[in-house]
């Protein structure tokens, strides 16, 4: 953890790999997923009162939990395809089994977004699984629209728009359209409108491009190379800065305070509906 003058760090996990947080009975948590073990692990966000809440899950990768949702969402093999649970890690469901490769998963609003490295696209579905949409191809050799961008998928997040609370479950369909979609590829990461309209490449200088998250409340993108680290960028891209120097380092989970912006936590769900 670094930020807020404080660096923290949890040893014994060389496989871990996404990172997102989370509100457990009004406590906030940081999550992470630990590809070889298998498991889903949180913490408090000072790392104690470390506990293991999800075994037996196939290569778990990136791990995405809505603000002041009582999901979490974890992506993994074809054999797990994307698993939902409580923050809890109970009332587990597998969900997108028949998608391979996926990499990168964001829940936001009134669906989850995700990207699949074999299929190199990125999908679309409500959070049981159903009113699937592909939303952006990035398979050179079938996606034949002029300027279509190419390349291999791996993590996504969401920009929501302006006054709009990504949380809600309530949200309406036009005011979920206004925001925005990022998708971070290997060399590039990419801008585009929730159903894929108007793409466009915002960063184009990456050697193994991993994970992305946004920092809302100050206009920013973090993402991560494993090549060489973490960055974060503006919105639209240019002002581009290596804040985490760090050769390996993959999933990023951005927690923005409460009192900063307008985007705030809504109360923590009591019970799962």
């Amino acid at each position: 953890r670094v930020g807020e003058d404080a660096e923290y760090s949890i040893t014994g996990y060389p496989n871990a790999d996404g990172i997102a947080w989370g509100m457990v009975a009004g406590v906030k948590k940081v999550f992470w997923t630990d590809a070889s073990a298998g498991t889903v692990s949180r913490a408090n966000f000072d790392l104690t009162d470390i506990e293991v809440i999800m075994t037996g899950l196939h290569t778990p990768r990136d791990i995405s939990i809505g603000v002041g949702s009582p999901w979490l969402f974890v992506t993994g093999d074809r054999k797990s395809g994307i698993v939902r649970a409580s923050v809890n890690g109970t009332h587990k469901k597998i969900l997108a089994t028949t998608v391979a490769g996926i990499t990168g998963v964001c829940h936001a609003g009134p669906w989850v977004y995700f990207t699949t490295s074999e299929q190199l696209r990125l999908y679309r579905m409500n959070k049981d699984g159903d009113q699937w949409m592909s939303v952006y191809d990035f398979d050179a050799s079938t996606n034949d629209d002029d300027g279509a961008i190419s390349g291999i998928p791996m993590d996504v997040t969401y920009e929501p728009g302006e006054g709009i609370r990504p949380w809600a479950d309530d949200i309406s369909q036009e005011s979920f359209k206004e925001g925005h979609v990022y998708v971070i590829l290997k060399t590039q990461v990419i801008r585009m409108g929730i159903e894929g309209a108007k793409a466009k490449t915002i960063i184009s200088n990456l050697t193994s491009g991993y994970s992305i998250d946004i920092n809302v409340a100050n206009g920013k993108i973090y993402f991560s190379d494993t090549d060489s680290g973490v960055y974060q960028a503006n919105l639209h891209g240019g002002a581009e800065e290596l804040v985490f120097d760090s050769t390996d380092v993959r999933g990023l989970g951005v927690y923005t305070s409460s009192v900063a912006g307008t985007y705030q936590p809504s109360p923590a769900p009591t019970k799962i509906p």
